[in-house]
């Protein structure tokens, strides 16, 4: 798969991650404990992608874990 093939996958991803990010920012307050394991788990796939992307471009890997202690605000 070539970079330009890429590019419309990239564009969906953030379109999608704009969407869910969208509704999770509508929850109810109610919901607090529900949109705090969401973000737990997109702060791990944010921290994989990114051990991931320094394993292949051999770049110093900026996590010693699969996800930060603090879990960070969904902005």
């Amino acid at each position: 798969m070539n970079a330009p093939s890429l590019t419309p996958l990239f564009a969906f991803k953030a379109w999608s991650n704009a969407e869910l990010f969208a509704l999770l920012a509508a929850l109810p307050p109610e919901k607090a404990d529900t949109l705090h394991t969401c973000i737990r788990t997109l702060n791990h796939i944010y921290v994989v992608d990114r051990i991931f992307r320094a394993h292949l471009s051999a770049e110093t890997v900026p996590f010693d874990a699969t996800n930060t202690r603090d879990t960070p605000t969904l902005a």
